[in-house]
């Protein structure tokens, strides 16, 4: 049971930091750039505006993604309780794997939308 407990923490880090880190860039963005938080790519640092579009977009994509991970990351964790740790530490590297693709999109998302919008 203790092995489970560790691993729902750990499985839930991506998705709560997600929906964190979106509602934060959301509703209070970094308002300078700097190298040390906020979305951070050579074309949201291009001007101040990009800089402001890149942390809204990149909020709204991390508050979709980790409200869309949470349920199934739960339901699988739920599933699992009770199994052997063989068993929950392969499904839990599994699903980890699996929530890094919406981290990855999230550059590609908001790179797009740079481009698009400021042209970068």
């Amino acid at each position: 049971m203790g092995f489970w407990v560790f691993m729902l923490c750990m499985e839930l880090l991506i998705p709560l930091s997600m929906l964190i880190l979106g509602l934060l860039w959301r509703t209070h963005p970094p308002k300078k750039r700097n190298p040390l938080y906020g979305y951070r790519s050579r074309r949201s640092f291009s001007s101040p505006e990009a800089w402001d579009y890149a942390q809204q977009r990149a909020g709204r994509f991390f508050v979709l993604a980790g409200g869309l991970l949470l349920p199934p990351t739960l339901l699988v964790m739920l599933l699992l309780l009770g199994k052997e740790s063989s068993v929950i530490g392969s499904f839990g590297a599994l699903l980890c794997l699996l929530q890094c693709i919406p981290l990855l999109f999230s550059s590609l998302h908001v790179e797009k939308g740079l481009k698009e919008e400021f042209g970068l």
